[in-house]
């Protein structure tokens, strides 16, 4: 069996992602509303470049905070142990301090106290910690990326790239492309051009 190319590599994991965001999950279907989420969780790192910086040292983990309610359960942490990510394994970490998710390379902010959410992306503004929340606001404010849930069930994200820029990540062109794109320049608005 032979490995595809990286282009086509790439092209194959967008059409996953793209599948994925068109899978129809209903209110009550939360379950598969939270499975949807971790799929996203674990792609949008593929995505996005970290510096080198964004680790203790070259054995240091990959590592993907829940700050609040962790909405996954078991079944995501042990799917994460058998996966790596930018040739790192990948530790689910709970994470309930601001110090905590500085160590992190990716916080994802699911029902967690709004003091708490607001301290934690002050502290991490200039820092490559990856910010994700539950809504687009979330990406509008002061976060990174946003889900954006759809009448029919569907979900989508936002991303705000200025944030992103400011934190030192790079993210590639092909996930914006899946992406409501905001930068701060016009978050008041929303969306740009």
């Amino acid at each position: 069996m032979s490995v595809p190319a990286p282009g086509k590599l790439a092209a194959i994991v967008l059409t996953l992602i793209t599948s994925l965001m068109a899978l129809p999950v209903r209110a009550g279907e939360a379950l598969d509303e939270h499975a949807l989420k971790a799929a996203f969780l674990y792609n949008f790192a593929k995505f996005i470049t970290w510096p080198d910086s964004a680790w203790t040292g070259s054995e240091a983990p990959f590592r993907i905070g829940i700050v609040g309610n962790d909405p996954f359960g078991q079944a995501f942490a042990d799917a994460l142990s058998k996966r790596s990510l930018h040739r790192r394994s990948i530790a689910l970490v709970h994470v309930s301090t601001v110090t905590e998710i500085d160590q992190c390379q990716m916080v994802y902010f699911h029902e967690a106290p709004p003091p708490l959410v607001r301290n934690a992306l002050q502290e991490v503004r200039s820092r490559p910690v990856l910010t994700i929340g539950d809504d687009r606001g979330f990406a509008v404010g002061e976060g990174m990326i946003g889900f954006i849930p759809e009448d029919d069930g569907r979900i989508r994200f936002a991303i705000n790239t200025t944030h992103a820029h400011q934190a030192g990540l790079q993210v590639s062109s092909e996930l914006l492309r899946l992406a409501e794109v905001i930068s701060s320049d016009d978050s008041s608005a929303g969306v740009s051009p």
